[in-house]
């Protein structure tokens, strides 16, 4: 069976180096993709939906930080089977209010940070 993609904008694989929290959870997460229309992160469990999460994103050298409101796309019901994400879960975070000026820069600027590939 084939799977449909249903997102409306491309996802890009991340340099190494970058922290993802997610408030109010103390579960570790590993940024697993980025694109303008959000994220996926990987997870030890998985993770509950909210309507509106705040992630803090950090560069482990301490050179850069930035905080973005998210909310929850898709989340996988069970862990990987195979590949590096073996084990863990996959959830799927779209942006909030990326349409406000200040967002989508804030977005874009985040973006440069941690993506392998200048989008």
């Amino acid at each position: 069976m084939s799977r449909t993609e249903r997102r409306r904008t491309e996802r890009h694989p991340v340099a190494e180096g970058v922290t993802a929290q997610i408030a109010g959870l103390e579960t570790p997460v590993k940024l697993v993709n980025i694109g303008v229309g959000g994220f996926a992160i990987a997870s030890g469990q998985m993770l509950p939906a909210a309507a509106r999460l705040e992630v803090r994103f950090a560069a482990v050298d301490g050179q850069w930080t930035t905080t973005l409101n998210v909310r929850v796309a898709y989340s996988v019901s069970q862990p990987v089977q195979d590949g590096e994400y073996r084990g863990k879960y996959i959830t799927g975070f779209a942006f909030v209010d990326a349409d406000i000026p200040a967002v989508k820069r804030q977005i874009r600027e985040f973006i440069a940070q941690v993506a392998l590939v200048p989008v």
